[in-house]
């Protein structure tokens, strides 16, 4: 797929990237107006990137490539992985946006949008879109 998956958070001023192999990370960097060489570090199945793009607005690149990550080791891993840097655009979120907020709420809706559009993008949980939305 090599259509560009953007994501308003609307709760912040934060614009997320979800990209699936360095096709649309390169695709989403020309958008962006930011420049990186590294899709995904050998070392990592996953990364979030936090930049800011061209005209100063907040972005966040999640990088990964879910059915890679569900075939080598499993739907469930691959689902707690996404977890994992879905809470990291979270947590910026709730650094942008200066909030104190103690008990977590407003990281936890954060979270909670942003892994409810991941996981759209992706097909749901077991990543299984339709051979036509992958085209």
């Amino acid at each position: 797929m090599s259509n560009v998956n953007e994501f308003d958070l609307v709760i912040a001023p934060i614009t997320v990237y979800l990209c699936e192999n360095k096709k649309q990370y390169k695709k989403v960097l020309r958008v962006i107006g930011h420049q990186d060489h590294e899709f995904i570090s050998p070392l990592a199945s996953a990364t979030t990137k936090l930049v800011s793009s061209g005209n100063g607005l907040s972005c966040a690149v999640i990088c990964m490539d879910y059915k890679s990550v569900a075939k080598e080791h499993g739907a469930d891993q691959a689902v707690s992985l996404l977890a994992h840097e879905c809470l990291h655009v979270a947590q910026h979120a709730t650094e942008v946006m200066g909030v104190a907020d103690t008990r977590g709420e407003f990281e936890a809706y954060c979270m909670q949008r942003v892994m409810l559009w991941a996981l759209s993008v992706y097909g749901g949980v077991n990543g299984e879109r339709s051979a036509k939305e992958e085209d």
